[in-house]
This record gives C-alpha cells, structure tokens and sequence, in this order.
C-alpha cells in the first residue's frame, strides 16, 4: 500500500503546484527561477523540477 503524503505548509503546496505549471508552459527555468524568488528551498526546488510527470501527479 502506498503512503499519501500530504504537505504541511499549505502555501509552499501551492506554490509548487504554481511553479509545476510554469514548467509545462514556459520551461524549467521559468519554474526554477519563480521558486527562488518565493523563497523555496534548493533541494525541494530540484526534486520538484526534476521529478517524473506521473510522480507529480500524485
């Protein structure tokens, strides 16, 4: 059975799902670039942007 996870802060959630978005439409460094400037860490931003679609959509 596979674990849900759900995260706690609920506007870096947002954000991410924002900067998912901006991926698909204007590229990564678009997406890593409004990140950076939300104040999202590093790591979360590479794993986000790096990440397989179909694990994204979880």
């Amino acid at each position: 059975m596979e674990e849900q996870h759900q995260r706690k802060d609920h506007d870096t959630e947002e954000k991410v799902r924002e900067a998912i978005a901006m991926k698909t439409a204007f590229g990564t460094d678009v997406a890593r670039t409004f990140l950076k400037m939300r104040g999202i860490d590093s790591d979360l931003t590479e794993r986000v942007l790096t990440a397989p679609p179909e694990q994204l959509r979880r």
